[in-house]
């Protein structure tokens, strides 16, 4: 059997720990002022045990640990339904109570009233003078079938804890489950966005396109009208008139060439921007699912890879690199 210390040890060590796990719920439970309350006054008597030079009975401490530790299970019913959060209150008020005279009676049986009267002055935060005095003026045997009432009352407040704890950790992975449904709600807008823009220069490059074509058409023609001199009566000349003419011509033919590869260039461009965006959009609308089953550092630096090239600038008109992706590709298949 443990010594009565290293027990009392045991029991702060879990009083302690599920104190911490009720405070960081505070606000979310309405009766979570009510458990830290009780943990305090089950606080209060080991502290006045703990001090005690008096020998203490193994069996009484253990006892109690029992009740208390027994308190955390199940949450109390009544009528086949469970009590609501200020029912549980009272609830747990009760059965600790209980317990805590009971181990009083039982000190006082091992050792004399002194640990007894002890605690009574000491009047932990919970109101037990009256079922403490009564015990140690009866001096008589324990009951156990208050041990065993007293032990299911204090499950049923556990119980209520650890459901309450339950609830709380379901509510953060809802608000978790939201924001993650507005980051694709978000992700979706983002990749349309982007398919419009692809669609706006692709249509645009087209209309360039077929510009070029239609300046290298007439180009072509005139310059074999020049060339084989093939020539409407108007343009005949003779001599100087004539290669003037000529001359006239065949700036007129460059000038047409050069402004249809400008045009050309900027169809190219164009094609260029729109093929960008249009890759931009399928990736955004698969990048969630695609990313989904990496460990979290693997995805926050594919997020970051992804992010660079989505916000980025936009590919130059000169240059463009098509393997752009392929570093956030080969980042994913490595892990």
């Amino acid at each position: 059997m443990q010594d009565a210390k290293e027990v009392l040890a045991q029991l702060r060590e879990e009083i302690w720990g599920l104190r911490r796990s009720v405070s960081r719920l505070d606000g979310e439970i309405p009766e979570a002022d009510v458990l830290l309350r009780v943990m305090d006054s089950v606080d209060d008597v080991i502290n006045v045990i703990a001090a005690s030079d008096a020998e203490v009975s193994p069996e009484a401490i253990e006892s109690f640990v029992a009740t208390v530790d027994a308190s955390l299970t199940r949450p109390a019913f009544n009528g086949g339904k469970m009590l609501d959060a200020a029912r549980q209150g009272q609830v747990l008020r009760q059965g600790l109570r209980s317990a805590i005279s009971a181990l009083v009676y039982s000190l006082d049986l091992t050792r004399g009233r002194d640990l007894a009267n002890d605690l009574l002055q000491r009047r932990t935060r919970i109101d037990v003078a009256e079922e403490v005095e009564a015990l140690i003026d009866r001096e008589r045997a324990r009951n156990e079938d208050v041990h065993i009432e007293t032990a299911g009352i204090l499950r049923e407040v556990r119980a209520l804890s650890a459901a309450t704890q339950t609830q709380a950790e379901e509510a953060r992975s809802a608000n978790t489950e939201a924001q993650r449904a507005a980051g694709k709600i978000g992700a979706g807008s983002l990749a349309a966005a982007f398919s419009q823009y692809a669609q706006e220069h692709l249509r645009t490059a087209n209309r360039f396109r077929n510009a070029t074509i239609a300046l290298l058409s007439i180009s072509a023609i005139a310059a074999l009208v020049l060339v084989l001199g093939v020539e409407p009566d108007w343009t005949v000349r003779e001599g100087r008139e004539q290669w003037e003419q000529a001359a006239y011509r065949l700036a007129l033919i460059a000038a047409l060439v050069g402004l249809a590869g400008y045009l050309g260039r900027q169809a190219g461009n164009h094609r260029r921007l729109g093929e960008w965006g249009h890759s931009i959009s399928i990736q955004l609308r698969n990048f969630g699912s695609f990313i989904e089953r990496l460990d979290n550092e693997t995805r926050h630096e594919a997020y970051l890879s992804f992010a660079r090239r989505v916000l980025g600038a936009s590919p130059d008109a000169s240059r463009v690199d098509p393997t752009a992706a392929q570093p956030l590709v080969d980042l994913i298949a490595k892990r």
